[in-house]
């Protein structure tokens, strides 16, 4: 082989070495664009399901479910990362957030449905001040409970608990997600990428 065919050669696999490499890279970034796609929705959906069952895992008609705990999950997606982290301040009382000690821990960490915390416990009001359900006013519309300085747990009970709590069964759920869908959802979309790979030279 002459010098000029060596340099040819040389300078041809060079470029397309340089090509393949392009092409290949291209084909990772839109790979993974589409997979965090993907991921995010489905990482949104378990957690929907996750806050719907531990909604009707407890239906109370005395409980105003304002369905703020839909509202914890954020995520940030780019090209190559995608971030999922919970913001505990969409989830606060009717008189404003009270931090993360409030209901995002005792609802969302701990899995209780309602409830007052009172001297330590979580209570619900029960048979004082007597009053039957009629679609508008509660137990929770009396104060009486709440101004006895004597007895203060009379007319109250246990709150209810879910078996295990929404950010644990998230967290299970997606435990679940990773072990089965998550690789095959990346090997599925690099494949089809992979195999549309074209080098021009």
């Amino acid at each position: 082989m002459s010098n000029n065919q060596s340099s040819f050669y040389q300078s041809y696999m060079k470029k397309l070495q340089e090509k393949a490499k392009e092409a290949v890279k291209e084909a990772q970034e839109k790979s993974f664009s589409e997979y965090f796609n993907v991921a995010e929705k489905k990482i949104r959906t378990i957690y929907k399901d996750t806050i719907t069952d531990f909604y009707n895992s407890y239906p109370n008609h005395f409980y105003d479910r304002r369905g703020s705990l839909y509202d914890l999950i954020q995520t940030k997606k780019a090209t190559d990362y995608l971030s999922i982290w919970f913001e505990p301040s969409l989830i606060s009382y009717r008189n404003g957030y009270a931090g993360e000690d409030g209901l995002y821990d005792q609802v969302f960490r701990q899995g209780w449905h309602g409830g007052a915390n009172i001297n330590g416990e979580m209570l619900v009001p029960w048979t004082a001040p007597p009053v039957e359900y009629d679609g508008n006013r509660t137990p929770w519309s009396f104060p009486e409970p709440w101004n006895k300085r004597v007895g203060i747990k009379h007319g109250w009970e246990q709150a209810e608990k879910a078996s295990i709590s929404p950010l644990q069964d998230f967290k299970r759920r997606i435990d679940q997600y990773q072990k089965t869908e998550y690789q095959k959802d990346y090997e599925n979309i690099w494949n089809k990428y992979k195999s549309n790979i074209k080098i021009d030279i």
